[in-house]
């Protein structure tokens, strides 16, 4: 299991990846649409092969039609152009110009393209496009690449396309708060007031350092002062901090035993000689992130709980009743060799299994009130 702060990271060089595409959420018209659904079936593809993949399904454009949906969604970079020396046997006499997917495409395709959800050969999608960060960080921790490409049903693809889409939700509304803000705004987290550690509060100060820099103190933990009351150390039998002041003790450097290092805020409260520690926090890693990793944590609880139940999540309560639907008793086989998603679905079972218990407790408490 990553640690919060491990994972933390992980999110954040997801949202830098796909910010990175202003488009990606932009809604295309029917053919751009469809067009670009193309694109997952394989590697990449020239106009002229989208046009004749898309007669062989029964829809005839013209090549200039085609080939303007294309130009369209390169300006948009939802596609790009493949470098020559990454295309293998597939030049004619014409030399055509190939194009791919890009993360802005990906995302695009799997978040407002319902044509995801319809792709005839899905495993395609994991077996083309399966090295993007959106995968390896929402997927690829729980199920394996291999697993998803294995599954020839139509349920379990349908319900992990839905999670992905709505984990690429969460990462759109997040990109554009934070755009809205003018960018990532300075979020400072109260840490702890100078002069009073050590003392009654030692208790709190060690849970909160703990809590904001992923270090495991033990309840021995103990906080001291020393080098003119200019450096703190708080520790135990296998952890170490060390927070030291700067000579005009405006700012300190925190150190931990792995050799983390974070540079910390001192304030001096107004008409006083208090310092404040804060830790140099912004909206992106102390609030956005972590709401974002509750929200995805949240999905995925969904997910766990759809392919125990074989049921989606969602509608009336008519439809849940209804919408039991049989996995593919091969498709299950599969899942249940993939140690990752048995270890998703047992821990999803433990969860489910102690809420039963403690609101069982809660019913038995207020009957015998």
């Amino acid at each position: 299991m990553k640690t919060r702060w491990e994972y933390t990271n992980i999110l954040e060089q997801c949202i830098s990846a796909i910010s990175s595409f202003p488009n990606r959420s932009v809604v295309l018209g029917p053919v751009a649409s469809t067009v670009l659904s193309q694109f997952l079936l394989g590697k990449y593809f020239s106009p002229y092969k989208i046009q004749k993949m898309l007669k062989n399904k029964g829809e005839n454009h013209a090549y200039k039609d085609v080939h303007k949906r294309i130009q369209r969604l390169y300006s948009l970079e939802l596609i790009e152009r493949v470098p020559e020396d990454q295309i293998h046997g597939e030049r004619t006499l014409h030399n055509p110009i190939f194009y791919r997917l890009t993360i802005g495409g990906l995302f695009n395709l799997l978040y407002e393209n319902g044509d995801v959800m319809f792709t005839e050969d899905k495993k395609k999608i994991f077996l083309y496009h399966g090295d993007n960060i959106i995968f390896n960080t929402f997927i690829y921790p729980y199920i394996e690449q291999s697993t998803l490409i294995g599954i020839k049903g139509s349920f379990l693809p349908e319900i992990i396309f839905d999670y992905i889409s709505k984990c690429c939700g969460i990462i759109d509304e997040i990109i554009e708060g934070l755009a809205g803000d003018g960018g990532f705004r300075p979020f400072p987290i109260d840490l702890f007031r100078w002069s009073e550690v050590p003392g009654e509060y030692d208790i709190q100060t060690v849970r909160k350092m703990a809590n904001e820099f992923e270090v495991d103190f033990s309840e021995e933990s103990k906080i001291e002062k020393y080098n003119d009351e200019r450096t703190i150390k708080i520790s135990d039998k296998n952890h170490c901090v060390i927070i030291q002041l700067n000579q005009k003790m405006n700012s300190a450097t925190l150190t931990v035993h792995d050799g983390r290092t974070c540079e910390l805020i001192v304030e001096q409260v107004e008409d006083d000689d208090e310092l404040i520690v804060k830790k140099k926090g912004t909206f992106r890693q102390d609030v956005a992130l972590s709401v974002m990793g509750d929200r995805v944590q949240s999905n995925l609880l969904n997910l766990a709980f759809s392919i125990l139940m074989a049921v989606k999540i969602g509608g009336t309560e008519a439809d849940f009743v209804e919408a039991r639907v049989p996995i593919d008793t091969k498709d299950f086989e599969i899942l249940t060799q993939d140690a990752k998603a048995m270890d998703l679905i047992e821990e999803t079972h433990k969860l489910f299994t102690e809420r039963y218990r403690l609101f069982s407790e809660l019913k038995n408490m207020n009957s015998n009130t």
